[in-house]
């Protein structure tokens, strides 16, 4: 835990200012390169662990074509992400109460390939996010494919979420590989997830961080590390948060740290922003 601890201190201290126009640290979006590595577990209970702490948080789920976020939320039937693709929705209509106060925009299981929605149509989904209070977890699966580009586009941060295994880690850095270079000022931290041990979490890190600086010159801080315990399985199993159902367990302690750290850099995002906009309307007196 201190790894992370320091890792996320690193974190803070080296926090972006906002990007023109948006507030950093609003929208987080959790992406893997590879199916099963727990994207949605992550995303889930970080949402609820920033509800917990007292954070307006709203969880998407953003990988098309499922629905696993609401079903690890216990949601019931209702309208989907689908209705605010296709513009029968406003977001704000779909949000269903999930965890912990939770906002959730359920997904939807589905036959077609969502994932080759037109840019118009999840631009509207992100517009709509937009107009949103609070902070934003994004679900946006896995897969390299147009709409994933785009969540990454939209976001303030990347959670690179990744197992130790060697596909994992192959297909972590061909994702870092195809989407870095063209949305380079998105800030990308890495999940470790599935490990036996610190060690593990430590040397999958290492690995990935070497070839990011090697390759491509960047830094990948490890925001989270995600131990494999009987509690993590046993939340899975009965698809609830493990936040939840495990408070003491070495996982939820993680969550809470990083989570912890957005809502300590949202704060200081919404505090830069009003100093920015109060400037802007005295040199607008003095024009």
């Amino acid at each position: 835990m201190h790894d992370q601890a320091d890792h996320l201190r690193r974190l803070m201290r080296g926090t972006r200012q906002a990007r023109a126009g948006v507030a950093a640290s609003r929208s987080i979006v959790a992406v893997g390169a590879k199916g099963g590595v727990g994207t949605t577990t992550i995303a889930v209970n970080l949402a609820v662990s920033l509800a917990r702490r007292g954070q307006d948080a709203v969880l998407v789920d953003g990988d098309l074509g499922k629905a696993d976020a609401g079903a690890l939320c216990g949601l019931g039937d209702g309208p989907t992400v689908v209705d605010v693709l296709a513009g029968r929705r406003r977001v704000e209509d779909v949000l269903q109460p999930g965890p912990a106060d939770v906002r959730v925009l359920p997904g939807a299981w589905a036959t077609g390939h969502l994932t080759d929605c037109d840019a118009a149509a999840q631009q509207r989904l992100l517009d709509g996010l937009a107009g949103l209070s609070g902070i934003t977890v994004i679900d946006a699966g896995c897969g390299l494919h147009r709409v994933l580009e785009r969540f990454w586009r939209s976001a303030d941060h990347v959670l690179l979420v990744t197992t130790p295994d060697d596909t994992s880690l192959m297909d972590a850095y061909a994702c870092l590989k195809t989407l870095f270079p063209r949305h380079g000022d998105v800030p990308v931290h890495v999940v470790v997830n599935g490990a036996a041990d610190q060690e593990q979490c430590r040397e999958t890190h290492a690995r990935l961080a070497r070839a990011g600086r090697r390759f491509l010159g960047i830094d990948l801080p490890c925001a989270a590390q995600i131990l494999t315990s009987a509690d993590v399985a046993a939340a899975g199993q009965r698809r609830i948060p493990f936040v939840r159902s495990a408070p003491a367990c070495q996982a939820t302690r993680s969550m809470e740290q990083l989570a912890q750290f957005f809502e300590i850099a949202a704060a200081s995002s919404a505090r830069m922003e009003a100093k920015e906009k109060f400037g802007q309307r005295i040199q607008a007196l003095h024009a």
